[in-house]
């Protein structure tokens, strides 16, 4: 269930549901498929997150809605490798 402005906000010792990425794809590096994701606003300061060895960006899923709401463009991607 997506929030929207008419939505009742989550109560009180609940999560909300996580916001979907404001874009999302694959590009190819070096002949590698990398999956990325890119939250906030367009205009707000940019902030790249690298995770660990063989983790994910799923590494970051607490931290992405704080910083895409405290206004900062977040850009997450599956490293290779």
């Amino acid at each position: 269930m997506a929030t929207s402005p008419s939505s009742p906000p989550a109560a009180p010792g609940t999560k909300a549901e996580p916001k979907p990425p404001a874009s999302a794809g694959h590009i190819l590096s070096n002949g590698h498929r990398v999956y990325f994701e890119l939250h906030g606003p367009e205009d707000g300061p940019g902030v790249v997150l690298l995770h660990h060895g063989l983790g994910s960006l799923r590494a970051w899923k607490s931290q992405v809605p704080a910083l895409a709401e405290a206004g900062y463009r977040v850009l997450a991607y599956d490293r290779w490798g």
